[in-house]
């Protein structure tokens, strides 16, 4: 008991662990089994680095800076999620929708496959303007 008691006591007013820490964990131990089968002395500085730096992440007392970064992390990292999603969305309904972007408001829209020229109104930013769809 008294070495979880000190151990909560050095751990007060530190950052601790959050996403990016996950991240950078995950991407320390990829880079680690990648350098069982190379052995290659630039993986195992990066991957230490890496670490080094995930380490320090956690146990920072700049708490403040350390939660800017793991946001500014997850906005980074919800655009290429987003991005993903978009894809599987296109793969998946692309027999029946063609997905195209509002020249405008830059808002993905997806179109019913009619042949030819269309208008189309944007639903965000109410312009107009025109589409080619083919098959």
């Amino acid at each position: 008991m008294q070495f979880k008691e000190k151990l909560r006591a050095w751990m007060m007013g530190r950052y601790g662990i959050d996403q990016l820490f996950y991240y950078l964990f995950g991407i320390y131990v990829i880079i680690e089994v990648v350098n069982i089968f190379v052995r290659s002395l630039i993986l195992s500085i990066l991957a230490t680095c890496i670490m080094i730096y995930a380490l320090y992440r956690v146990y920072s007392r700049k708490v403040y800076q350390r939660y800017q970064e793991n946001q500014q992390f997850l906005k980074y990292l919800n655009k290429i999620k987003a991005s993903i999603r978009l894809l599987k969305r296109r793969f998946k309904e692309g027999k029946h929708y063609r997905f195209r972007r509002c020249p405008y408001c830059h808002q993905v829209l997806r179109l019913p496959i009619k042949k030819g020229y269309h208008v189309c109104e944007c639903p965000i930013c109410h312009h107009d303007f025109t589409v080619k769809i083919r098959f």
